[in-house]
């Protein structure tokens, strides 16, 4: 995942992110997911700052977080169900900012997201990011 350049003398200018998902699988509301972030603090990482779980309905929940960039990177209409067919999808020069997202604390964070399907051990995709939230 990349992301355009901070400039500090537009500090309003939202930062546009790009990368490629790829699904070996269909995805769909049976998912699980699970992102933790950990806050930077006093020299180590506080863990469980925010704890997003969605013990189901993955797929609809990124679509409601993601609102017109899912319809736009998926090609799918935003009032139907949620399936991602298996393939390869681009996201180029989306704003990676979320509905339901609740606002945080500028500082040092780590993320750790993770989903699968219930009936399987552990989980089926992970990323791990790292990353400054300035203030506004």
């Amino acid at each position: 995942m990349t992301f355009t350049h901070f400039n500090p003398y537009k500090r309003d200018e939202v930062q546009k992110s790009s990368t490629n998902i790829t699904y070996s699988e269909p995805f769909n509301d049976s998912y699980w997911q699970r992102t933790v972030y950990d806050i930077w603090s006093n020299n180590e990482w506080k863990p469980n700052a925010l704890v997003l779980n969605y013990p189901s309905k993955a797929c609809s929940m990124m679509k409601l977080n993601r609102g017109e960039a899912f319809a736009k990177v998926f090609k799918q209409d935003a009032s139907g169900g949620c399936l991602i067919p298996r393939g390869t999808y681009y996201v180029a020069n989306q704003d990676p900012r979320m509905a339901l997202f609740p606002k945080m604390p500028y500082g040092k964070y780590r993320c750790l997201f993770t989903n699968g399907l219930p009936w399987r051990k552990g989980c089926m995709a992970c990323a791990y990011v790292e990353m400054d939230l300035i203030p506004k």
